[in-house]
C-alpha cells in the first residue's frame, strides 16, 4: 500500500494486497527455523498426507515412516512410502518450500537460503535419496521393503512452489548437495 494523503490509501497490485491478507499471514506465523506452530503443521499436512495415501484406489501398500538401523545408528525413512508390486513412491511432506521474501523478490541467494534451511526442501530431498538407498541396502528395519526395483521419489509441499523442478532450482538444489 502507498499513502496518497493523510487518510488515503493506493493499491498498486490489489492482488498482493489479498495475498498479505491471506496467504502473507501464514509467512509471518512460521519464523524462518520454525517454531512450535511451525512444527504442528508440518506434522498436520503430513497426517493430512497420509490419509489421502490410505484412500488410494487399488490397495496399494502405504508405511508411514519407518525407523531403521544404518551402520550404527538409528535412522527414520521419507514420510510416506507407497509400494505397489516392485515400485515404490517415496514421499516426503513440507510445509513451506520458500519463504515470502524469496517468493516476492525472486532473489536466488534468498532462494537458496530456503531450500538450505533447516528441515527445508534440500533435506527433503536428501531424505527421499536416505530412503532410497536404505531399501536398495536392504536396511535392517525394512524388510518388508525388501525386493522394491523402481523408486519415484516425490516432495510435497503445503504452500506452493511455482519454482520447483525448474533448472534453477534443481541446479542450486544439485550443486549444494555436492
Amino acid at each position: 500500500l502507498l499513502r496518497d494523503g493523510a487518510d488515503a490509501f493506493i493499491a498498486p497490485v490489489p492482488r498482493h494486497l489479498l495475498w498479505r491478507a491471506s496467504e502473507g499471514i501464514y509467512h509471518d506465523l512460521i519464523p524462518q527455523d520454525g517454531d512450535l506452530f511451525g512444527t504442528v503443521l508440518g506434522e498436520t499436512f503430513q497426517e493430512y498426507i497420509g490419509m489421502i495415501l490410505t484412500d488410494l484406489p487399488g490397495a496399494p501398500i502405504v508405511y508411514p515412516e519407518i525407523e531403521y538401523e544404518h551402520p550404527g545408528r538409528k535412522l527414520r525413512t521419507c514420510d510416506w512410502i507407497v509400494v505397489d508390486g516392485s515400485a515404490a513412491l517415496l514421499i516426503e511432506c513440507k510445509s513451506r518450500a520458500l519463504g515470502a521474501m524469496s517468493k516476492v523478490t525472486g532473489d536466488r541467494s534468498r532462494i537458496r537460503e530456503d531450500l538450505f534451511r533447516k528441515h527445508g526442501v534440500a533435506d527433503g530431498v536428501v531424505k527421499l535419496m536416505e530412503t532410497e538407498q536404505a531399501i536398495r541396502e536392504e536396511a535392517r528395519g525394512l524388510e518388508e521393503l525388501n525386493g522394491i526395483e523402481r523408486f519415484f521419489g516425490i516432495l510435497v509441499t503445503l504452500d506452493d512452489f511455482y519454482l520447483a523442478n525448474t533448472p534453477i532450482v534443481r541446479d542450486m538444489i544439485e550443486r549444494g548437495l555436492r
